[in-house]
């Protein structure tokens, strides 16, 4: 952290706070699918049957998160951290926690399918720029 910076709270308690909020939506989303009832009908599925497994999978998955934001040991002890970058008359841009964002992020080389889409999405991507990238 840089002189003047103040640290909101720490690594640990964002994430599990944000594990908790998405804990709690996905058992409402299958609480209202039970509503709505989420069987296997006489004439295919009821109306909750898709929106009961979306909840499930979110529970599942915050609930990992969960477990993981508590096993962090002493990296989850440090502040949590978000500020701009971008100078007056810049872009903003953000730094998060872990790293920042830059077109080498992420675990190595892009995978053919990313490549793939990248070419289909043509303009949109050649439209995008990076930190230090020059003019256009």
């Amino acid at each position: 952290m840089e002189e003047g910076d103040k640290a909101v709270t720490s690594l640990r308690a964002a994430e599990v706070v944000m594990a908790g909020l998405f804990l709690v939506f996905g058992a409402v989303v299958m609480w209202d699918s039970q509503r709505l009832g989420a069987a296997w009908g006489s004439d295919g599925p009821q109306a909750g049957y898709f929106p009961f497994y979306i909840g499930l999978f979110i529970v599942i998955a915050s609930g990992a998160n969960l477990l993981q934001a508590f096993r962090m040991g002493e990296k989850g002890a440090h502040a949590f951290e978000l500020r701009l970058l971008a100078q007056e008359g810049e872009d903003a841009a953000a730094a998060g926690p872990f790293r920042e964002f830059t077109p080498n992020f992420g675990p190595g080389p892009p995978s053919p399918a990313n490549l793939q889409v990248a070419q289909d999405m043509g303009k949109y991507v050649n439209s995008f720029a990076w930190r230090g990238d020059p003019p256009r």
